[in-house]
């Protein structure tokens, strides 16, 4: 996610104070989580695509994917869409938001219709 053109990083999931949300943090690299990150959200570590079947996301859900490989983030913003949250995001260059539109609809067959819904990239105005 980009904030006039710098990077928001987990200190911005403190909206969650303002808002009634729970964060979850998931990253399937050991030990990257802080004592801080797991006191003030729920912080799982494994396999991405496992862990988001067992999340029970629904059309309730507000999911952001940031990842450390843009291909990664494409493959699970694709399992994720299916799910049809109420938001999806996922950060990008523009040119690399074409590419994962593009990958979107011919690797991973996802209608026109789901990927437009697809906050791509992520931005403030």
């Amino acid at each position: 996610m980009h904030l006039r053109s710098r990077p928001c990083w987990k200190s911005h999931c403190t909206t969650r104070f303002l808002f009634d949300f729970q964060i979850f943090l998931i990253d399937e690299r050991p030990n990257i989580f802080s004592e801080s990150d797991q006191q003030n959200f729920h912080c799982i570590e494994g396999n991405y695509s496992e862990i988001i079947t067992k999340l029970d996301i629904n059309t309730n859900d507000f999911v952001v994917v940031v990842t450390h490989e843009h291909a990664l983030d494409i493959s699970l913003t694709a399992a994720i869409a299916t799910l049809r949250p109420a938001y999806i995001g996922m950060t990008g260059s523009k040119s690399k938001s074409r590419e994962a539109r593009k990958t979107l609809q011919e690797k991973y067959y996802l209608d026109k219709e789901l990927i437009i819904k697809i906050d791509l990239p992520i931005v403030y105005p």
